[in-house]
């Protein structure tokens, strides 16, 4: 979870994009994406605006360094790219590859 003012100002950039970071009201459907990491080591994720052109050029909207045992939930109806560290362990600063979430899909629960 994200917390103090990095937290606000990844909602608002969030916000601006059409994107959220919350949890949906009672009997909302979720969708986005559900970061996991069962990892024994902190793994950065990248999120950018996927506006078409292709996730290299799209816009970022948020990196988040989520620690061992804890999770960061997206929710969000907008396209979005997203990608880790592909060595989080070596903290080599090398990326995975991207993946994408299309808008309006099914909520995704990702484990890292």
């Amino acid at each position: 979870m994200l917390v103090g003012s990095l937290a606000r100002r990844v909602q608002l950039a969030l916000l601006a994009s059409g994107v959220l970071l919350a949890a949906p009201l009672a009997g909302q459907r979720l969708e986005g994406v559900t970061f996991r990491n069962d990892r024994t080591v902190a793994v950065t994720v990248e999120i950018r605006l996927d506006g078409g052109a292709g996730c290299d050029t799209a816009r970022p909207i948020a990196t988040e360094t989520i620690q061992p045992g804890a999770r960061w939930e997206l929710n969000t109806a907008a396209p979005i790219c997203w990608r880790r560290h592909a060595n989080p362990e070596l903290r080599d600063g090398v990326w995975a590859g991207w993946h994408q979430h299309a808008a309006k899909a099914a909520a995704e629960a990702v484990t890292l």
